[in-house]
């Protein structure tokens, strides 16, 4: 093995943004990177190494111990993502990825742990923006009563969102892949009808495809149904469904949303209820008019000869 200087090892770490730190096997820092100098903006002479401890946050800390536990004990262990503390006082956040070093020929074991540190500021960034739009999306079907899915035709596999899990009167994560294909959620009246149109998703679709003239110009399927929830309770629902084919038409993935209608279905019903209602009682309210006018005419016909007879004697 080639065993370079420390002059050479450190000069060619001198202009690189790698941040690497070295420790001993017991955990004493021997060596910072002037690349994580940089990253935390501190100049070789303001910070000792004795310090950079301190610079991690605290609730960080623990991962780091497992890290170092696991990788003395021989363990590959995976990267943690931990913050540390710059010159300005903000937190960084960055990835740290550790590997022990043990020289050929030596019996003593580890000789030293090296840790790699990476950046990702920019990629937190991205997470926290994306944790937001969930976040407003969550908010936004909470308040609409609104619940989007996923199914993937290949490996069955499926995603509901929160949203969706409580408008079929399930908990998060609490429905079985069985139930859930089964289609157990939905009413018994209406399982045909969803089962055949998901049957018709399923097959492979070919260019032009005449069979699928039923999706929209959006290449979606709109379905009604109810839903049955496992407390008996019955919810009118609205679906819209995305299908998505590969190249050779093959079924890839089914999404979709379900949108809560049982208000709107239960004020038309009733809507509907009261216009039979009202026709019902107008078609009473005609029998009993011709009944009683029919009543009326029958003493008038009796009481005529009478009449007549009265008049044929006074002339």
């Amino acid at each position: 093995m080639i065993k370079l200087p420390d002059e050479l090892f450190r000069a060619a770490f001198a202009h690189s943004a790698a941040c690497k730190l070295i420790y001993t096997p017991d955990r004493k820092l021997v060596y910072m990177s002037p690349g994580l100098y940089r990253l935390l903006s501190y100049l070789p002479e303001t910070l000792d190494q004795t310090q950079f401890s301190s610079l991690c946050h605290p609730a960080d800390l623990k991962h780091e111990h497992r890290q170092f536990s696991a990788v003395l004990a021989g363990q590959t262990a995976v990267p943690i993502e931990k913050r540390l503390k710059n010159s300005q006082g903000e937190w960084i956040w960055v990835q740290q990825q550790l590997t022990a070093i043990s020289l050929s020929g030596q019996t003593e074991g580890i000789q030293c742990l090296i840790a790699d540190i990476q950046d990702i500021r920019s990629r937190k960034q991205v997470e926290a923006a994306h944790e937001a739009e969930r976040a407003r999306l969550l908010m936004v079907e909470a308040i609409a009563q609104l619940g989007s899915w996923q199914i993937n035709a290949e490996t069955g596999q499926f995603w509901l969102s929160d949203s969706c899990y409580r408008l079929l009167g399930y908990q998060a994560g609490e429905i079985e892949p069985g139930d859930l294909l089964s289609l157990s959620f939905v009413h018994p009246e209406d399982q045909n009808q969803m089962r055949q149109s998901l049957n018709g998703l399923s097959g492979r679709r070919e260019p032009a495809d005449s069979s699928m003239d039923w999706l929209d110009a959006q290449g979606e399927m709109s379905l009604d149904f109810r839903l049955l929830r496992p407390n008996g309770e019955i919810r009118y629902v609205t679906s819209k469904i995305h299908p998505i084919y590969s190249e050779q038409g093959q079924l890839l993935t089914i999404s979709g949303f379900l949108l809560d209608v049982t208000a709107f279905s239960l004020k038309e019903q009733l809507l509907q209820d009261a216009h039979q209602l009202l026709q019902r009682q107008h078609q009473h309210l005609r029998e009993l008019g011709q009944r009683l006018l029919t009543s009326l005419k029958q003493p008038l016909s009796l009481t005529a000869p009478v009449v007549e007879s009265l008049s044929a004697e006074d002339s």
